[in-house]
C-alpha cells in the first residue's frame, strides 16, 4: 500500500493483563481509571478523536508450530482489545509522543498491562460489508475479532486483505447467515518512524497485519457458528495466513470517549461479562 499520511489511523491492541489480577480486575481497572484518563486532556491533539475497548469472555488460538503437544503459545489469554481512533499520522504522533501520555497514560499501563506479550497492529479501517449499521455509543455491541499473522511476515496487510475478504465473507453467509450486522477489516500499514512492538512492547509477539471485525447480532451461543466461518476460512485461504500464530477473540465493545461527537467517558458505559 502507498502510506499516506492524511488518511485517517488507528492503533488496535489486544492486551494480556499482569500476573497479579483477574481477569475481572484487569476489566475494571483498565475501563474506570485508564479509560477515564484518557479523557481527562481537553486540548484536542492529546487524545484520540475516538476509543472504545473491546471485554473479551472467549477465544481460541492457533496450535504450536514446533510440535509440542498440548502446549499454548506465549500471547494466549488475552483480556480485552482496544481500538484508538486519530485524525491523522500527525494526530496519532502528536498524542503518542506528547508529555501526557508519556508521564500519565504510559506509567498507569503499567498497572494492568503485560508489556512483554503486548500485541499492536497499526491499521486503516475498511468497511467489507454492512447489513445493519453498528453505533456504539451508550450500548455495548458484540463482536468476534480475527487476528490474522501473514504468512510472509509483512505487516502491510493491502495484498492479503484482497484475498482473504472474500473469502471470510462466503464462509460467514455459509456458517453465520442472518446473525452477521457487519464486517471490518483493519488493514496493516507501516508508519514510518513509528514502530509499534518498539513503542507499546512485544517485540517478540507475531506480526499481525489483517484484524477482522465481526459484529454479530445474537447470543454467546453465536460463537459455535463463527468458529465454523474460521474453520472454512482456513481451508479456503491455507498458505497465505499463518495460522498457528493466528487467533480469534468474542467480547463486548463499549465506547470509552468520542471527541468528534463530543461524547465524554462515562464508567457506566462498561461491559459486565459474568
Amino acid at each position: 500500500m502507498v502510506f499516506s499520511a492524511d488518511i485517517p489511523i488507528k492503533q488496535v491492541a489486544c492486551t494480556r493483563r499482569k500476573p497479579n489480577l483477574t481477569h475481572q480486575e484487569f476489566l475494571d481497572y483498565h475501563f474506570q481509571r485508564h479509560g477515564a484518563l484518557a479523557d481527562e486532556p481537553e486540548e484536542r491533539a492529546l487524545k484520540p478523536s475516538r476509543y472504545t475497548q473491546t471485554h473479551i469472555f472467549d477465544a481460541a488460538f492457533g496450535g504450536r508450530s514446533d510440535g509440542l503437544p498440548n502446549a499454548n503459545h506465549a500471547w494466549v489469554g488475552r483480556d480485552d482489545i482496544t481500538e484508538l481512533f486519530f485524525r491523522n499520522v500527525a494526530h496519532l504522533k502528536t498524542c503518542m509522543f506528547s508529555d501526557f501520555v508519556k508521564e500519565r497514560i504510559g506509567p498507569d499501563a503499567a498497572h494492568f498491562a503485560d508489556f512483554e506479550v503486548a500485541i499492536s497492529v497499526m491499521a486503516n479501517e475498511k468497511t467489507v460489508k454492512t447489513i445493519e449499521e453498528v453505533e456504539v455509543a451508550d450500548q455495548q455491541e458484540f463482536a468476534s475479532l480475527l487476528f490474522l499473522s501473514p504468512a510472509d511476515n509483512d505487516p502491510d496487510g493491502t495484498e492479503l486483505e484482497k484475498t482473504v475478504s472474500p473469502e471470510l465473507l462466503a464462509a460467514l453467509e455459509k456458517h453465520a447467515s442472518g446473525k452477521v450486522r457487519a464486517v471490518l477489516a483493519n488493514v496493516g500499514v507501516e508508519i514510518p518512524g513509528l514502530d509499534p512492538r518498539q513503542y507499546f512492547g512485544g517485540k517478540d509477539m507475531p506480526v499481525f497485519s489483517l484484524v477482522y471485525k465481526v459484529y454479530l447480532g445474537g447470543s454467546r451461543d453465536d460463537t459455535t457458528m463463527i468458529r465454523a466461518a474460521e474453520a472454512a476460512l482456513q481451508k479456503s485461504v491455507p498458505d497465505r495466513v499463518n495460522w498457528n500464530n493466528s487467533f480469534v477473540v468474542f467480547g463486548y465493545e463499549a465506547l470509552i470517549l468520542d471527541h468528534e461527537k463530543s461524547v465524554r467517558f462515562d464508567p457506566k458505559r462498561q461491559p459486565r461479562l459474568f
